[in-house]
This record gives C-alpha cells, structure tokens and sequence, in this order.
C-alpha cells in the first residue's frame, strides 16, 4: 500500500518491452535494481510498471538487449501537475467557480414567511430589514434569535416567531393570538335548508313548529325562536335542536362503448429555460409546444442561488379510436355516478338505501347510470331575526 502511494505520488509509467531478449532485458534491469512491477506477458511484448527514474535506467539494459522499451501510460502527481499547467485557464475557470459559489452561497438569497394573517409579508420584511435581515444579507450577520424577539415586541398580536436559515434561505414562521370571543347568542329561527321528510324533531331553544313525517322544503320554519307561557309569546330566543330528515341524491354517469381516446405518440418536443429572479431566457429547443394535442412535464435545477434551469417535456398525444365490451362502459358510468354522489354528500351524513339503473341510448353506444341515494342528516340552519 505505501509503495503505491509513492508510486502515485512520484508518478509512474506504463511500459511496453519487445524485441527477441526481452527476458534478458528484465533480468538485466532486476540485476541493476530498476524498479518493475505488475509485468505482464504478451505475445510478443512485455507490459510492466516502472518509475520515472527507472525508466531512465533502462535505456542502457534496452540497448545491450536491442529491446524497444515505449512509453504507454503516464500517471500520478507530477503527470496531474504537469496537464493541470498545461489547462491553467481551465484550472484557475474551476477555482474561481468554487470560490464564486462558496461567495454567492454565503448570502441571504431568499426569504420565506408564513403563518400570520394579522402581518403582512411586506410590512414584516421591511421591519426585518432595520435589524439586518433582508435579502443580500450576510448569512452569519443577523442574530436570527434577536430578530424574531424584536418582530415579537414590535407586532403584540403575535404569540410566536421562529426564524431558520438553510444555506441561502431564511424561513419565518409567525403565529398569530387567537381572541376567542363568545358567540352572540341573537334570536332567529331554525329552518329547513333543503327538501326531505321530517324523522326526528327535538327543540332544546325555542318551540317545534314540524312533525315528524312532514315533508319540507327549503326555508320552512321548523323551530321558532319564541318562549311560549300558558300560549302566549313570553320573549324571543335563539332557536336551538336536532331536526333530522330522509334526504335523496341522486346523479348521473355516462360511459361510451366506442370513443376516441388520447395516447402519446412517442414523439417529443423539449425547451430549455434559465430563470435569473423573475426573468426567464430561452437557451434552447421550441419556444411553445409544436403539437396542437399534448401533455407536458416540468423539470427544475438550481444552478445558483437565484438561477434554475428549467426543461419543459412536450409529448404528442393522438386520438385514437377504443372500443370496451358493454360490462365495461357500464361499470364505468356506474363508477362516474358515485363518484358524483359522493362529491354531493355532506360529511357525517348516513346512508340508508342506494338505487341503480341505468338506461342505453338508441344507437347502442352510450349507458347512462342513475344513482339515487336517500340519506339521512341534519337539515337545521339557524336564521336570525
């Protein structure tokens, strides 16, 4: 192992022997102490490794044996040192790209603030910017728990501020003081905010005016918000209760047996973008996509703190003609309908029954699915006076 540590850093050749006495011409340099290793045997040549010295040296053994000794590989430090003089626009190009992103990296680039809907984002970063932090800051220079103790005794409706940074970005989190208020407790009714039939009506505020089994509809008073005394109105209350109904929903889906169908065709359209801040330059590849039917894909990459290379994907996409067996376009239609249901349903509501039918259009071609839900739910809404 340190042998070939001083064969790396010394530097090493990669030699190929040939000629009639090649075997003599290697006892001739072990004789001499010529250094050689990793000797390998060819047809008609040698190959070996040998220091640059030990080259040097074997010219006399190669012309007492009349062997060709050439020179196939040059490696180690003084050959790296030697191409890396040779490149030294490249060289000093590299050093300074890393002393330039070292430099550019040591800066605040961006500042992302979230949180609170009491400060603005405008009206926090100018007062971040009186205590050093602002975009193009030094990273080191703010004392980010001084600034967030400072925006906390300069904005009283802010419980909280937390302030991260990871490498040129600064991240402010803000919470806001919640005031809880009592809710106003005005008088109003309750009343039926959609069509169903009454199944359950429990007033806890106020006087039942519906029964159950009554069908109502939107607007209908099913609660007053009166105190009633020996039938007579005493006062106005907030009405309050538990006013349940059977509520139906019902939605339609469609599917086709033949129709048109969009697949890519292979074919792609790239463009390369560079962003600098807000401002984009095109570098190359189409401008807009050259496919009037197409889907896209977009890939970003920061090059620099601040710049992003951008490449926008366009593939082609064609309509083509499918055809699926009448099973299919029915469960399709069938999974189209309950997907809207669902969508239609408010949360926590009870589903009691669920109808299907469905129904084909003249030609044979397209299956139209009915789902009618009936449900059972919470149809009070509070109206005050």
């Amino acid at each position: 192992m340190i042998d070939r540590l001083f064969a790396h850093f010394f530097g090493y050749l990669i030699v190929s022997v040939s000629g009639k006495d090649r075997v003599r011409f290697l006892n001739a340099c072990a004789t001499k102490g010529i250094p050689q290793w990793a000797v390998r045997t060819r047809s008609n040549s040698i190959l070996m490794y040998t220091s640059i010295a030990g080259f040097k040296a074997m010219r006399r053994p190669a012309r007492q044996q009349r062997c060709e000794v050439r020179v196939l590989g040059r490696h180690g430090l003084p050959f790296m040192l030697q191409r890396m003089q040779r490149r030294a626009t490249f060289s000093w190009g590299a050093v300074f790209f890393v002393l330039l992103l070292w430099f550019l990296s040591s800066f605040v680039w961006f500042i992302e603030i979230e949180g609170s809907e009491t400060v603005t984002t405008a009206e926090l970063g100018a007062y971040m910017r009186t205590q050093g932090l602002y975009v193009g800051a030094w990273r080191t220079s703010p004392d980010l728990d001084g600034v967030a103790s400072a925006i906390l005794r300069e904005y009283p409706e802010l419980v909280w501020a937390g302030i991260s940074i990871a490498g040129s970005r600064v991240h402010v989190k803000l919470v806001d003081k919640v005031v809880v208020t009592p809710p106003l407790r005005m008088p109003g009714d309750v009343v039926a905010a959609k069509s169903g039939v009454l199944i359950k009506v429990i007033a806890t505020s106020g006087q039942a005016v519906a029964t159950n089994g009554q069908t109502v509809s939107p607007g209908q008073i099913l609660i007053r918000g009166e105190v009633v005394i020996e039938e007579q109105v005493a006062g106005q209350v907030m009405a309050e209760g538990i006013v349940e109904a059977r509520v139906w929903y019902e939605a339609f889906g469609h599917a086709q047996v033949s129709r048109s169908v969009q697949r890519p065709t292979g074919i792609l359209a790239v463009t390369e973008v560079v962003r600098v801040g807000i401002r984009e330059f095109f570098v190359a590849g189409a401008r807009v996509s050259p496919f009037e039917l197409y889907e896209s894909t977009v890939a970003k990459r920061i090059l620099l703190p601040g710049v992003e290379h951008i490449t926008i994907t366009y593939r082609e996409l064609a309509l083509e003609n499918e055809v699926v067996s009448v099973e299919v376009a029915r469960l399709e239609a069938a999974g189209n309908a309950k997907a809207m249901i669902n969508e239609l349903l408010p949360e926590h509501t009870v589903v009691v029954d669920k109808k299907l039918t469905e129904q084909w259009s003249l030609d044979g071609n397209t299956v139209t699915v009915r789902v009618l839900v009936e449900a059972h739910e919470d149809i009070g809404q509070f109206i005050p006076y």
